[in-house]
């Protein structure tokens, strides 16, 4: 079933792949069909669009949380309301990559564990800390555009 701009995605799978041709490392990418492209691509913005992101949709009918209005990039300049930024779009490509390779919807709330102790605390890994929900390069990413820890969406503008 192929991809709808908009409605299952942030990116089009050609526009995926030409962010590719231009990154080191995206070997797990091209090795790719089509038809895992795509549901790598799905499911990265679906993972994406349950974060909490500043400004409001600029739609009640729209399906992702992107587009928006009042949101800000990390320089100040204001989003358009019918932009998807190109960081959104970078994410969901990196995130798809990682999907490719690794589930990071696996519940590995206890994967490492190797001891549990309530009494004076200790926990124990066996030398692999738990994951995180979103890999690092994801999460910076969509820095500019995310509410605060405490839900807070107040942003100073100079």
């Amino acid at each position: 079933m192929a991809l709808i701009l908009a409605t299952d995605t942030f990116v089009s799978v050609e526009d995926a792949d030409a962010y590719f041709a231009g990154r080191l490392y995206a070997s797990t990418w091209e090795d790719a069909d089509t038809e895992d492209r795509e549901k790598a691509l799905r499911m990265a913005a679906g993972i994406l669009d349950r974060e909490a992101y500043l400004g409001a949709i600029t739609s009640t009918t729209q399906a992702l949380s992107w587009p928006r209005q009042g949101v800000y990039d990390a320089e100040g300049r204001a989003i358009g309301n019918t932009t998807i930024p190109s960081a959104i779009q970078a994410a969901q490509c990196e995130l798809a990559l990682r999907l490719l390779s690794e589930d990071l919807t696996e519940d590995d709330s206890n994967k490492g564990v190797q001891a549990i102790q309530a009494g004076s605390v200790r926990l124990e890994y066996d030398g692999c800390a738990p994951a995180k929900t979103l890999p690092d390069t994801v999460r910076a990413l969509l820095k500019p555009f995310l509410k605060s820890e405490d839900g807070s969406s107040a942003r100073l503008v100079f």
